[in-house]
């Protein structure tokens, strides 16, 4: 689908296939988180006309999204796919999109949803279809506790008590 800024600009692109056991959701040239959600709502109804829960989300030429409103994001997601168990893995073209994903995977972890980011797209694959080896879940984990707040168990007491 192409949507048109002014006359022959193309400012979102997405195009949403369906695979055996997954969906593919390419975008490019996403540019706010509001087209983002547009891109989701749609990613949300394919994958319910498909009954696919598990979306590989290929995002390239597109603004990283750093701050706060991209829980937003997720919480949204949750609220158009009526609470369906969905595992998203998501690709960048660029590190600094990449760098975003981790901070949307870190956000979307901490509302309980599956999601991952991925510097591979054999890699997401595997994670998506249940086939991703010890190293790459060992990998995983330990990208996700440097994304993660540190608190010794006896600060926490301290600031409780």
């Amino acid at each position: 689908m192409l949507r048109r800024r002014g006359c022959d600009c193309f400012e979102m692109e997405y195009r949403i296939t369906t695979e055996p056991s997954y969906l593919r959701a390419h975008l490019a040239g996403n540019d706010s988180v509001e087209e983002m959600l547009q891109f989701f709502a749609a990613v949300v109804r394919e994958g319910d006309a498909h009954d696919r829960s598990s979306v590989l989300l290929d995002i390239c030429s597109s603004r990283p999204i750093f701050h706060v409103g991209a829980r937003h994001l997720f919480e949204s997601f949750m609220a158009l796919s009526e609470q369906r168990a969905w595992r998203l893995a998501l690709l960048a073209d660029t590190s600094e999109l990449q760098l975003s994903h981790d901070y949307l995977a870190l956000l979307a972890r901490q509302l309980q949803l599956k999601v991952e980011s991925f510097r591979d797209e054999a890699t997401a694959l595997r994670w998506l279809t249940g086939e991703s080896t010890a190293s790459e879940r060992r990998s995983q984990e330990d990208r996700r506790r440097r994304f993660q707040p540190h608190f010794p168990e006896h600060r926490l007491q301290e600031r409780r008590g």
